[in-house]
């Protein structure tokens, strides 16, 4: 059984972040492991980025000698993965037609928002001054933001 409290790590770059995570890890799952207990450990890991993802995929793995099985993803990642579990629930509920998501490169996001939005943009747009193309980019990135907070 994992415990009910939770360590947020915080420090300065190379200043043993992933080695405290690490340890912490170990001093969680090793127990259970060790034990052969009949429940299984199930751990998601997210890192920041797909290349800390992959050292940190390393370093838990030569820790718990692959003894303890473990997902590792980035938010961004964990978020494209439930959508497509879910996917096939969302077409129904929503009463959608049955396509596949299509994750958008940033330029065709940025269009098809300007489009969605453009009734409210040109007001927007009178008001601060801010150009249409900044303004539409902006709130993308902080929708970003959001979902990964």
């Amino acid at each position: 059984m994992f415990p009910t409290n939770s360590i947020w790590v915080v420090g300065e770059t190379r200043s043993g972040k992933t080695t405290r995570l690490v340890q912490q890890f170990c001093k969680w799952v090793l127990p259970g492991v060790d034990s052969n207990t009949q429940t299984p450990i199930n751990v998601l890991a997210l890192a920041a980025i797909g290349d800390t993802r992959l050292e940190l995929v390393d370093r838990l793995t030569t820790a718990t000698q692959g003894k303890c099985p473990f997902r590792a993803t980035t938010p961004l990642g964990f978020f494209e993965d439930e959508v497509m579990l879910f996917w096939s629930l969302l077409i129904r509920v929503l009463g959608l037609k049955a396509q596949f998501p299509v994750r958008l490169r940033p330029e065709n996001e940025q269009e098809l928002a300007t489009r969605l939005w453009k009734p409210e943009l040109d007001q927007i747009v009178a008001q601060t001054g801010i150009r249409e193309s900044r303004l539409v980019r902006r709130v993308l990135d902080l929708m970003q933001l959001a979902a990964l907070s």
